[in-house]
């Protein structure tokens, strides 16, 4: 099971080998997209809280405990950072592996706007509809950022396994 935690290197290069370097590979890279689509016109929006901050990303987190024990990703309001569990074990061309939902451009797009919405509007999840709000609006974002297709999270799900929400038909 992979360990949560700092993935760092003194070295610009990861390991191409190593499953939890390249998730925090694919987290910062699909991290900066969201970033580079919110920090524009019209948005002009800096980071999830508008201040230009560091953006925090766990991966390999445990599920929230309201979860179950799947995978999941979610944003955390109090210490604004966003958590990726391992993801989905998947039969992939080299035998058995992780499709990590970090890796997701949608499923990281989806998680960075909560924090935007947290850092702008404090929408929040006080009451079911605010909560329903927040979260239409971070799928519609997600989607306005991985524009290749009306699904969420497909590209992390096995081939076959229906995306965990489809716009096009909710």
């Amino acid at each position: 099971t992979p360990t949560p935690g700092i993935v760092s290197s003194s070295s610009p290069i990861f390991s191409s080998t190593d499953t939890t370097y390249r998730t925090a590979i694919s987290a910062a890279r699909n991290a900066q997209i969201v970033y580079d689509y919110f920090s524009g016109p019209p948005f002009n929006q800096l980071g999830v809280e508008g201040k230009d901050k560091s953006i925090k990303m766990v991966i390999n987190a445990p599920a929230p405990p309201d979860s179950g024990t799947g995978p999941n990703a979610y944003w955390t309001p109090f210490t604004f950072t966003m958590l990726f569990t391992p993801g989905i074990a998947s039969k992939t061309p080299g035998g058995t592996g992780l499709l990590p939902y970090a890796a997701c451009l949608d499923i990281v797009a989806h998680e960075f706007t909560h924090g935007v919405i947290q850092g702008t509007d404090s929408l929040g999840s006080g009451s079911p509809q605010t909560a329903a709000l927040n979260e239409s609006f971070a799928d519609v974002f997600a989607l306005m950022i991985d524009r290749d297709d009306w699904k969420l999270g497909e590209d992390c799900l096995p081939v076959g396994h229906p995306p965990i929400r489809d716009l096009a038909n909710p």
